[in-house]
């Protein structure tokens, strides 16, 4: 037996034992880590913004509903500024002297050019709608000055009518009265010896306009030009209009090909294909 003391390297340490004898328990894991509910939160942060800025809520929806009476008494007043110059006109035109009846089918003229008494109606009624265009604005100016023109027209007035027609055509629209208006404006002036500035409208009429209304300027603008003798450039516009507009009808752009001195183009032909391969 041994008389050496046993040194403190050679003791085993265990671990404290449960008194009944089972191993220690594991250390317990972390609890996982939470979401954070940033719905909640935004909750939170608007609900201390309002409680900061409630005085100034007051004032934000004050402003709002402010806003909200303003537009609706503007689109009162625009309403209502409408049927006043749509009922000056009405009144005006219910004074107008009435075509004749017979007109409507070719059998009279609608006023009679002898008549000074009934021209001077005509004329009078004619300033009274171009001072109803000029005190309104939109559709209304723009049909005041399209009734204007239709009474220079009667009176027997061509530059008055064209400078109604003129006044009509600067107030723009859509497709439709654009390229009605336009094309009257631009007949006007060719009738009255302004064929180059006829063109000129027309031109600039088929860059305003869409789908079919840009293909009739088109092809209006390809004849005018081909009265003036600008066949090259009236060559170049059907060409415009063929390659804007592949699907639409070619009888009238062929028609006025053919005036311009050129050859009219036929339509492509697709040539069929067998499936068994060419014929030996």
């Amino acid at each position: 037996m041994s008389d050496e003391t046993p040194q403190e390297s050679d003791v085993i340490v265990r671990p404290p034992q449960d008194p009944a004898g089972a191993p220690p328990a594991a250390p317990a894991e972390a609890a996982p880590e939470e979401t954070p509910d940033y719905l909640f939160r935004l909750q939170l942060a608007m609900t201390s913004f309002f409680a900061a800025n409630n005085r100034y809520l007051g004032w934000i929806a004050a402003t709002a509903l402010g806003g909200v009476l303003v537009w609706g008494l503007w689109a009162m007043w625009q309403e209502h500024s409408a049927a006043d110059a749509f009922g000056a006109i009405a009144a005006i035109d219910y004074k107008m002297p009435k075509p004749d009846p017979m007109a409507q089918y070719g059998l009279a003229p609608a006023d009679d050019p002898t008549d000074a008494g009934r021209k001077a109606d005509l004329e009078e009624g004619a300033r009274r709608f171009e001072a109803a265009a000029q005190e309104s604005s939109g559709t209304a100016a723009l049909y005041a000055y399209l009734k204007a023109a239709e009474a220079w027209e009667r009176a027997g007035n061509a530059p008055s009518r064209l400078a109604a027609l003129k006044a009509a055509y600067a107030l723009g629209g859509g497709s439709l009265p654009a390229w009605s208006i336009g094309t009257a404006y631009a007949s006007a002036l060719a009738d009255s010896g302004s064929k180059e500035e006829a063109v000129g409208v027309y031109r600039e009429l088929a860059g305003r306009t869409q789908g079919f209304y840009a293909q009739q300027t088109l092809l209006a603008l390809a004849g005018a030009q081909i009265d003036l003798g600008k066949n090259e450039d009236a060559k170049q516009t059907i060409s415009e209009f063929k390659t804007r507009f592949p699907a639409a009808p070619q009888d009238r752009a062929a028609a006025l090909e053919a005036r311009a001195g050129g050859v009219p183009s036929a339509p492509a032909q697709t040539v069929p294909t067998s499936a068994s391969g060419s014929a030996g």
